[in-house]
Formats: structure tokens, sequence, C-alpha cells
């Protein structure tokens, strides 16, 4: 595979506990949180408004 071509991202933030996704592919995005839960108990709130640690707010671009 050549990761230089790929136009698919995720990004995974990690902070104590809490797990923040990002990425622009829902089926890659829910392929990376299956394979967590299948190693860690975790569960799943969906979308995020902020990232309370820093006060940074999330805006989306659905038009994608």
């Amino acid at each position: 595979m050549n990761w230089n071509s790929m136009d698919i991202f995720i990004f995974l933030s990690l902070y104590v506990d809490d797990i923040l996704i990002v990425g622009n592919d829902i089926a890659y995005i829910n392929k990376l949180k299956y394979f967590l839960k299948s190693y860690f108990k975790m569960k799943d709130l969906y979308e995020a408004l902020c990232v309370l640690i820093s006060s940074i707010q999330i805006i989306r671009d659905k038009k994608m």
C-alpha cells in the first residue's frame, strides 16, 4: 500500500481516558472503533461538540 497516495486520514487524540477520533472516511473510523472495542472496554458517545480540555469548538463540513 502506498500511504502517500491515500486520500483518507484519521487522527486519534488521547487524553487520560478520553479518545477523540477525527477523519474524513466514516467507514474507516468505524473500523478503528470496532478494532479498539475488541481490545478495550469503551463506549461511543458519538459526535463531539467541543474538546473540553482546550475549549476548542468542533465545526463539521459535511459537503464532502
